[in-house]
């Protein structure tokens, strides 16, 4: 009964498009690549398949985890949407139950994009490779690896969105874990083993340190963990009412209409014109050993860290604390049977949203001033996707600190 239901509420407008253009999105990515640079790989020693894995799996696998997120929010938003749980709890269904019918949709969803993607690529070692040879037993083992590896994130993703009622605070959570794990090595086995950042692990980088069955070992607990922590969940969400995630809900709630995404974006206007305008002297390094395209790409982000960051922080701070003080709404606040700790927990994780937020505005408005000024200079200016995302995000753990600085009392 509850699997029918849960196959139900896949087939609506918002839920099987995500993971169909998340999979098709992905697997377009390998073969997008190999016709814009095909020579890069070919002259490449090894074999074929492994070549273009190690080359496109980093950005397909952050697609996936994207796609899982986004399909987890919607899956409990059709359950908190005009109060569908409260409905639900009419009906011999337990909660439990529901979150283990969520994960088998999910992942057997997520199993059709991982196929769609690997079959993508073994199609490119063959148009691209003459020497590549079709070799399905391994293509499977490849599938089976990168699902199984995905499998806790998709299990986290669940019980995070179980917990908030809003959608765009499990949403922002689960971004935010993205790209926090994403700029950590790789390499380093211990990370690599936690949820968002296994899903980036191949078969063939696995198997060179032969950390397969060390994988599948530590990802099969972990969804046991999780599984667990999932199926506990109270059968009356009410109890969730005022907790972390509602308050940050809340929170957000409260600076909808203060034009706060506005006033982020205008530093990045400022800080990227310049660039534009004076987009020859990149080629000045004045003996620097750098190229054109690094020096422009730091040039922008240095005025971003050095002032524009420092002064987002302070107005979004104030922003946050002056909801608060106006009409004496504190007061208001604390005659709830509100934790104090956490609604400034809940602050603290609204000021680390919003300048996620403006980091991402960051990153667009570099490509787009890069593609502007490639056209204008008759010289590429565009660095690698992974490079600018790893180097963004590493400014953007730095400066939690400074946020944390910054102070959300709502004394």
């Amino acid at each position: 009964m509850t699997l029918g239901l849960e196959i139900k509420k896949l087939n609506g407008p918002d839920n099987f498009p995500v993971f169909l253009a998340g999979g098709l999105l992905a697997a377009a990515f390998p073969t997008v690549n190999m016709m814009v640079r095909s020579e890069t790989f070919t002259a490449q020693p090894g074999d074929p398949f492994s070549i273009l894995t190690d080359a496109n799996w980093q950005m397909m696998a952050m697609l996936n985890i994207l796609v899982c997120i986004c399909g987890a929010c919607l899956m409990y938003h059709t359950e908190y949407a005009d109060n569908g749980a409260q409905k639900m709890d009419v009906l011999p269904v337990r909660a439990g139950s529901l979150f283990v019918m969520k994960f088998v949709i999910t992942a057997l969803a997520l199993a059709l994009m991982t196929a769609l993607e690997t079959a993508a690529l073994a199609g490119c070692a063959m148009h691209w490779f003459s020497d590549y040879t079709f070799d399905l037993p391994r293509l499977l083992e490849s599938v089976f690896f990168q699902w199984f590896v995905t499998l806790p994130t998709v299990m986290l993703m669940l019980l995070i969105s179980s917990v908030c009622r809003n959608m765009w605070v499990s949403l922002g959570a689960g971004v935010i874990l993205v790209f926090t794990m994403w700029i950590f090595p790789q390499d380093n086995l211990i990370l690599s083993l936690c949820p968002f950042s296994s899903p980036y692990q191949t078969l063939s980088m696995a198997a060179e340190h032969s950390h397969v069955p060390l994988f599948f070992g530590i990802c099969a607990g972990e969804n046991r963990c999780l599984r667990t922590a999932g199926t506990c969940l109270p059968e009356n969400q009410e109890v969730y009412r005022m907790n972390f995630f509602s308050l940050t809900g809340i929170e957000l709630t409260k600076i909808r209409r203060s034009r706060i995404l506005l006033i982020l974006l205008i530093p990045v206007v400022i800080m990227w014109i310049p660039s534009i305008l004076h987009a020859d002297m990149n080629f000045d390094t004045r003996g620097i050993p750098i190229t054109p395209e690094n020096n422009f790409f730091i040039q922008g982000f240095m005025g971003m860290v050095w002032f524009m960051i420092p002064a987002s922080l302070v107005v979004s701070t104030v922003v946050l604390t002056q909801t608060e003080r106006t009409n004496k709404g504190i007061l208001k606040m604390l005659s709830l049977p509100v934790s104090t700790a956490k609604l400034c927990l809940a602050k603290f994780a609204v000021l680390l949203l919003l300048h996620f937020t403006q980091m991402v505005m960051t990153i667009a408005a570099y490509y787009i001033c890069a593609s502007i000024v490639s056209q204008t200079q008759g010289y590429s200016f565009i660095l690698e996707p992974l490079y600018v995302f790893r180097f963004a995000f590493s400014i953007y753990a730095g400066a939690i600190p400074m946020r944390q600085c910054s102070g959300c009392s709502p004394a």
